[in-house]
């Protein structure tokens, strides 16, 4: 049985505001307008203007994510083998089935993301702890080119490289049919086959809960 604590925050939609009387062009919208609205749910991120305000005054406000909700799964409960790669902020390509066998910690973020950058000395730390039982971390940066990935690795310590994911939204999409990345960040702990079995929707407040999950998905394999 999976064990959740439920996220309250909520984004608001905004009307269409200019009809258009074209059956072409009215069908070229309402794609557009789906679109758009799939992209805003995968992410539910910081909006620019919004974000610049709360790092001027030092709040997160205006800012939508996860509330740090965990939720598990059963090995019986736990759905396909997620299969994802790319090239990394690092000038590498990663490969999800090159990590099978081992646990996987995936992490999703940007640069600009405030939560982010208070959860990455926590992350990094963790993957030192864990890197003698094989566990990979590897982050997906959801928003930046490869200099700005690397700048934030460099400014936070973080060694572990990010799939740079923005431009095609790959990463994300594979993981939509298992387990959505709703909010960033997200962190989700993949066990040896490739399967999800936890999630973090929002920031990691509480290390050592991340902790217990990774040690208990590596044991899974003893």
């Amino acid at each position: 049985m999976s064990r959740s604590l439920p996220s309250d925050g909520s984004a608001a939609g905004r009307p269409v505001e200019h009809a258009v009387a074209h059956p072409v062009a009215r069908r070229r919208l309402i794609t557009a307008i789906a679109l758009a609205a799939a992209s805003a749910l995968l992410l539910a991120g910081c909006t620019a203007d919004s974000l610049a305000d709360s790092q001027r005054d030092g709040s997160d406000k205006g800012y939508i994510s996860g509330d740090g909700a965990v939720e598990t799964f059963l090995t019986s409960e736990r759905r396909d083998p997620v299969t994802f790669g790319g090239t990394t902020d690092q000038g590498t390509d990663f490969d999800s089935t090159d990590a099978l066998g081992g646990v996987v910690v995936v992490n999703f973020w940007y640069a600009s993301c405030p939560p982010c950058r208070v959860e990455a000395p926590d992350l990094e730390s963790l993957s030192q702890e864990f890197s003698a039982d094989g566990v990979q971390f590897i982050g997906v940066n959801v928003r930046d080119e490869a200099g700005q990935a690397q700048a934030f690795a460099e400014k936070f310590g973080v060694t572990y490289p990010s799939i740079l994911d923005s431009a095609t939204s790959d990463v994300q999409l594979a993981f939509s049919a298992s387990i959505q990345p709703n909010a960033v960040p997200t962190t989700l702990v993949l066990d040896a086959d490739g399967r999800v079995a936890a999630r973090i929707l929002g920031q990691v407040t509480e290390p050592t809960t991340l902790e217990t999950i990774i040690r208990e998905t590596v044991a899974e394999t003893s």
